[in-house]
């Protein structure tokens, strides 16, 4: 309690010390990306393919000029990128450089000045492509003489560059603006290391290694570490191809790389000693290809360093590259997520339907009855009918009114009691002698006979009534369920899919196909398709025993179509981590007839986890009791599998057997 009893000054200044703490994390991260954009664009503005093409430098200045223009990117920012492009040209051509300097001035002005905010993307890239292709042509009619077509390649880069990224830009604002920093961090990264291909830096080669070649190594090997075979093989691919383009003189390393990411991706579970000895065995197999000495020594030096730099890498800067994970078993496309809630809100208004009308007839049900109909409404039918044609009406109900009325009292508690009356009943509790003995009895015993038969009615009605709200409010409670069920997040897991399949058919299975989910990262399921077994029961004798040895998941069968049961081609089963505790059953019957019971059981398990046992007991003997026996628990097992609880299902199967047969037959559960 004392946290609360500060005073109001210290509190304020905790509050505006919090407040400080976040705003420096924002600008520091703020000041780390502009820094990182600045360094990018000096490194792009020296980046050169295919005999000196030099068109990343203006296109990156294009792009963000563009977004200036719309109000996106501070003017301050933007002189920042300028001057960083053009010092990379600059540095890397001299005043050579200065058509491209031109081109961006020229931009700079003509966007601030002429063109629109909301100019179209295809207009502003032309725009862009014949700025530069002007000044180029300048470049080339007054000082340098170069291939014709090189400049139309170069323009063309340029053109194509502006209208693709700036095409792009929207989804990938879209995609980035939920991401963590970490994952910003990994994306800089990888754009300054690709950025570093095409950058041709004086330092790239020190002491006989190839620094640029080291950096390549050490991402593929990230990539595979993180992301698996086939991400690293396609970083390979991606990274012999870039620099191969930057660098036509050396020899091409798209197959060395291609290679390095399978083998490395492979030994992904090892952990970074696998991968790293993946990627040495890759190169010494490239290297018995190659036939200078140099390049011999040069690879299996950089691969040999570059795995020292991944050994030596602390696990939490690693974690910065998990956005290599392959993301399509983890994401919904926006499609799906749509379609998800459109299913889930139209499975919601019928639950919601459902439960209205549940409260509906409740409240029907539960008005306020009108009361039954009082002694007195009793004695007026009575005399209407039998006494008041008698010529003693007047001196029975009028002259002797308490006497006879307590003697008609007493004549309906001895008929509730023992069903009917007498005619010596009536000379016992009646006063005087009545002339209408027969008649009195026999219109008394016909009133309780009716009260009787409506009192039962009444009841069974009142009992079905129950029963359609119970059914109207276990529909609801299921729809609900069901829409709950939509929302969960269901996992692919592609690796284990493949591991599954692998090890079914080294073992003869002739597998069909295989689905491997897991439900919110918690709940793991196998369904297996294949080829019918006839009756062999694959799935529990083959199949459990060869995965949970191989796998080491305690799986369970869940469920099973057999092929041969169904006369299908296949047989379809599901397995599952099985519970803690296994629940053994075993049941002993005895039966008057030979062969035939008319109890009947059954064992099953719900997906909560939750195992059922069954028991139809009291229908009687004989083949009728046991259709009904087996009826009552096979429907009942239905309704509890679709989600009814057991109180519900469980009435709703006795007025079923109620209505079939006028015996008492009664499910227990």
């Amino acid at each position: 309690m004392k946290g609360l009893d500060l005073p109001i000054y210290q509190r304020q200044n905790q509050l505006e010390g919090e407040k400080n703490n976040n705003s420096s994390t924002i600008i520091n991260s703020v000041v780390m990306i502009s820094i990182a954009l600045v360094i990018l664009g000096w490194l792009l503005g020296r980046g050169s393919i295919l005999n000196n093409l030099m068109p990343f430098g203006i296109s990156y200045f294009a792009i963000f000029l563009y977004f200036s223009n719309k109000g996106l990117v501070s003017q301050k920012k933007l002189a920042l990128i300028f001057v960083a492009v053009n010092g990379g040209y600059l540095s890397y051509l001299g005043w050579g450089g200065s058509n491209y300097l031109l081109t961006s001035l020229c931009l700079w002005f003509v966007t601030i000045n002429y063109l629109s905010k909301e100019i179209k993307i295809i207009n502003y890239s032309l725009i862009v492509g014949g700025v530069f292709l002007i000044f180029k042509a300048l470049k080339i009619y007054f000082f340098v003489k170069i291939n014709t077509i090189l400049l139309l390649a170069e323009f063309l880069l340029v053109f194509l560059l502006v209208l693709l990224l700036l095409r792009m830009a929207s989804e990938m604002f879209g995609y980035l603006s939920d991401k963590s920093d970490t994952f910003l961090i990994a994306l800089i990264s990888i754009g300054l290391l690709f950025s570093l291909f095409l950058g041709d830096l004086a330092i790239e080669n020190l002491w006989g290694i190839n620094l640029l070649r080291v950096l390549s190594s050490y991402l593929i090997m990230l990539v595979a570490l993180t992301g698996g075979v086939t991400t690293a093989t396609s970083a390979g691919v991606l990274t012999g191809i870039f620099y191969s383009f930057s660098h036509l003189e050396m020899m091409p390393l798209v197959g060395n790389y291609a290679l390095a990411g399978l083998l490395a991706g492979s030994f992904k579970k090892q952990n970074k000693l696998g991968v790293s000895l993946g990627f040495i065995i890759s190169n010494l197999i490239y290297v018995i290809f190659l036939i200078e000495p140099g390049y011999i020594i040069a690879l299996v030096k950089e691969s040999v360093l570059a795995s020292l730099f991944l050994l030596l890498t602390p696990k939490n800067m690693i974690s910065y590259f998990d956005i290599f994970e392959n993301q399509n078993n983890f994401d919904y496309t926006l499609e799906d997520r749509k379609l998800n809630s459109f299913i889930n809100q139209r499975i919601k208004r019928f639950s919601h339907l459902f439960n209205e009308l549940s409260i509906a007839f409740t409240e029907v049900a539960t008005t306020k009855k009108e009361e039954e109909k009082n002694i007195g409404v009793f004695l007026d039918l009575i005399t209407d009918k039998v006494c008041k044609k008698c010529d003693l009406y007047q001196s029975c109900w009028y002259q002797s009114f308490y006497d006879t009325y307590q003697g008609m009292f007493e004549l309906l508690a001895i008929a509730e009691n023992r069903g009917e009356v007498k005619i010596k009943d009536l000379e016992k509790v009646m006063p005087g002698s009545c002339f209408r003995k027969i008649k009195l009895t026999a219109a008394i015993n016909q009133f309780v006979r009716m009260y009787e038969l409506n009192s039962y009615w009444e009841s069974k009605l009142k009992d079905n009534k129950k029963i359609l709200l119970e059914q109207l409010s276990g529909m609801a409670k299921i729809i609900d369920d069901l829409s709950n069920e939509l929302t969960i997040d269901i996992h692919p897991e592609q690796n284990l899919k493949t591991k599954t399949h692998t090890i079914l058919k080294d073992a003869g299975l002739v597998i069909k196909d295989i689905s491997v989910t897991n439900y919110n990262n918690e709940k793991l399921e196998f369904t297996i398709r294949k080829r019918s077994c006839n009756g062999g029961r694959d799935c529990i004798n083959k199949m459990l025993p060869l995965l949970n040895n191989k796998l080491g998941h305690d799986l369970d069968l869940v469920w099973s179509e057999c092929g041969l049961e169904l006369d299908e081609p296949s047989c379809i089963c599901q397995l599952a981590p099985g519970p803690k505790y296994c629940f053994v059953e075993g049941v002993a019957t005895a039966s008057s007839q030979k062969d035939i019971s008319g109890d009947n059981h059954t064992f099953f398990k719900l997906k909560e986890d939750k195992f059922i046992a069954i028991l139809s007991d009291g229908m009687g003997v004989g083949s009728k009791a046991f259709k009904e026996s087996k009826g009552a628990v096979t429907l009942l097992k239905n309704m509890l599998q679709s989600g009814l609880d057991y109180e519900s299902a469980l009435k709703t199967i006795n007025s079923i057997l109620g209505i079939r047969s006028a015996e008492e037959t009664f499910a227990k559960y």
